[in-house]
């Protein structure tokens, strides 16, 4: 039996499991791809949870379905870009670094520079909305028709 678990992953010792990487390197492309998944799954997983309460929140404040629309697609957009951005840019490294990080700590860049985008993007979509105000006195009226569109 013992010898049938020396070749398994799980008969290794314990400080190599979790994370003794040493001259276990990842090369450049892994940690890209590795950044583009934490950082769209992250932000799959943010725009469930909060685009239902956003969407609410924009049909009370904003007179126009039109307007409510293009601020939850302006949402969703910034809640993919405002993370991958700063993975790509400031979680893989593309220099000589990226030889010398292990594995493990790879990792922990990525998934620290997803996290970071996402709450700078929460805050400024938290700001923008912040400042949308329900207008005075009621929805607007609807548009009044143009010339044009009589004549069709």
């Amino acid at each position: 039996m013992r010898a049938r678990l020396a070749g398994c992953a799980c008969a290794r010792p314990l400080s190599f499991t979790l994370g003794d990487t040493k001259g276990h390197h990842v090369d450049s492309r892994s940690v890209v791809l590795l950044g583009l998944v934490v950082s769209l799954v992250l932000s799959s997983v943010l725009s469930v949870v909060i685009l239902p309460p956003t969407r609410a929140l924009l049909r009370r404040l904003c007179p126009l379905e039109d307007t409510v629309a293009f601020w939850t697609r302006f949402t969703v957009l910034m809640l993919f870009l405002g993370p991958l951005l700063v993975t790509l840019i400031f979680g893989v490294p593309y220099s000589e670094l990226s030889s010398k990080l292990t594995a493990t700590d790879l990792i922990v860049r990525v998934i620290s520079a997803a996290l970071v985008g996402s709450f700078l993007t929460l805050g400024g979509i938290g700001l923008r909305i912040g400042t949308l105000r329900q207008p005075v006195g009621g929805p607007l009226p609807p548009p009044k028709r143009t010339d044009d569109e009589r004549i069709r």
